[in-house]
């Protein structure tokens, strides 16, 4: 887990130093856009039933990735000993949809295992996200490093739900503004069924939140 906090979060930030062309106000965001990312901070600390620790960011690294705010902790399971990287970004919306694991991991010399597939996580009726997910492995000098991400993304609009669609660029569109979001940990398990799976049940329990938290417009 020390190889997944010390280099998993930069991997995803660094892979945005490169962006396909100059975005309108690049460096200037919107009103809008500082309002959505500021809600980040309104996001607790603590969270029912999981150790939750800060994890620390590099802030030229979240500037040249277009975050303009973040909310990054790693999440332990005290009965299971389960940890999960959560990395939720907000910025606008044409940098948001660049980068995604597929691209920036391979670039980091991982290995995807298999295409991306979408799954669902599902809290109380209201509140359901859509993820992408997928293995990753690299060889290292102690063994292969295996990792599973899911990511996802929330507009900042009224009852809207995290999706993953097939092109967020086009998706994404018409928006200002976006949410982000990794969850990363490592694994050894080949068949493990998703629903099962610790970074699932971690989105489940925070749906609600996030939805109450990040849609207050």
């Amino acid at each position: 887990m020390q190889t997944l906090l010390s280099t998993l979060g930069l991997t995803i930030l660094i892979a945005g130093t490169v962006v396909h062309g100059l975005w309108t106000e690049r460096w200037v965001p919107t009103r809008f856009v500082q309002e959505a990312a500021a809600r980040l901070d309104d996001l607790p600390n603590q969270w029912s039933g999981w150790k939750v620790e800060p994890y620390e960011q590099d802030p030229e690294s979240l500037a040249v990735a277009g975050a303009i705010n973040h909310y990054s902790h790693s999440f332990t399971n005290p009965q299971t000993g389960e940890r999960v990287l959560m990395i939720l970004l907000c910025g606008k919306a044409p940098r948001m949809v660049v980068h995604r694991p597929e691209h920036c991991y391979r670039a980091a010399g991982y290995v995807m295992s298999a295409s991306p597939s979408r799954v669902q996580a599902k809290g109380v009726p209201d509140a359901t996200a859509e993820l992408w997910t997928s293995v990753f492995t690299r060889d290292e000098i102690d063994g292969p490093h295996r990792i599973r991400i899911f990511w996802s993304w929330l507009a900042v609009e009224p009852d809207a739900i995290w999706l993953a669609p097939d092109n967020p660029r086009f998706a994404f569109a018409h928006h200002k503004a976006l949410y982000k979001l990794y969850l990363i940990r490592n694994t050894t398990e080949n068949n493990i069924p998703i629903e099962n799976d610790p970074c699932i049940r971690l989105m489940e329990s925070l749906l609600p939140k996030l939805k109450q938290t990040l849609l207050i417009l």
